[in-house]
């Protein structure tokens, strides 16, 4: 069991490092291909919002291709999409590579999580992630630092390149160590709760994006994203709690342990996440301090 969560913990450790190993690199990203500074934001953003829009098609995609299988599909294509944001030749190019890298990162954890509790078993199901979880929460609070030494010593492009050892050792070490999973009965893809969510998140995310800018909720372009994004996201939840086959069970919220549950965890994210990418901009534009520092 133990093997088989140390190599699930490299997988879950990179996916989580790359929510914040970027963000000391934007503003040196923005400089080097020629871009805005806003525009450069997208590279994190587009990243957190693909891992978020992947993370509901998981447990269909888990029953469809075996859990096991769909972690190492999900690892092989984290490493090959990495070296291409290594290699992307403009900002536009690396926004889309790390939409990319974005899914299979939101495919990644979930079902390595998912493995390692079929490994355990009830009984050892608390000892098994606790392990597991110092290193996911650890992943992001180091980002920024080992961002800064990699951009100071190397390039920004190490930021990616970083995970293509990690990930070709990991995938050698889950094709000997991690059960593959048995192939069940998947039953219909939600493709309109799927279509729901990917679409409203962007949405709502881009038009807060934009009224932070102009500073005002009522212009045009700040309303023709934020009112069809809400829109989305409602027929979305309409849509879950009435199908048959939700693409997201939304009636576990009804669980008041679960509900709380999610709750910190939305803010828990939102403070981690929201300050890792503040923070490195601030100290870099208004204080002028190096990457390192």
């Amino acid at each position: 069991v133990w093997r088989v969560a140390w190599v699930i913990v490299f997988g879950a450790f990179m996916a989580n490092l790359d929510t914040s190993l970027v963000n000391v690199g934007l503003d040196t990203i923005s400089r080097d291909l020629h871009g805005s500074l806003s525009s450069a934001q997208w590279v994190t953003s587009g990243y957190l919002l693909a891992l978020a829009a992947a993370l509901p098609a998981c447990a269909w995609l888990s029953r469809h291709f075996g859990t096991g299988r769909l972690w190492m599909y999900a690892l092989a294509g984290f490493t090959i999409t990495s070296a291409l944001c290594a290699a992307a030749p403009s900002l536009p190019a690396l926004i889309v590579l790390r939409v990319a890298q974005g899914i299979t990162g939101g495919l990644l954890v979930p079902a390595g999580q998912s493995v390692l509790g079929r490994a355990a078993g009830p009984s050892r199901m608390g000892r098994v992630m606790n392990g597991v979880g110092i290193a996911v929460v650890l992943a992001p609070a180091l980002g920024p630092a080992i961002g800064g030494v990699l951009i100071h010593t190397l390039s920004w492009r190490w930021l990616f390149l970083v995970n293509v050892p990690v990930g070709v050792i990991t995938l050698a070490r889950g094709l000997r160590h991690v059960p593959r999973g048995e192939r069940g009965t998947a039953g219909p893809f939600d493709l309109t709760g799927f279509a729901l969510v990917a679409g409203g998140l962007p949405l709502v995310v881009y038009g807060i994006t934009t009224a932070s800018q102009r500073g005002t909720l009522t212009s045009t372009a700040v309303l023709a994203t934020l009112i069809p994004g809400a829109a989305a996201l409602a027929a979305f939840a309409w849509w879950s709690l009435r199908s048959r086959t939700p693409l997201l069970n939304l009636r576990l919220l009804r669980n008041q342990v679960y509900s709380a549950a999610t709750t910190s965890v939305f803010f828990t994210g939102a403070a981690l996440f929201g300050g890792l990418i503040i923070l490195p901009l601030y100290y870099q534009l208004y204080r002028h301090e190096s990457v390192v520092a």
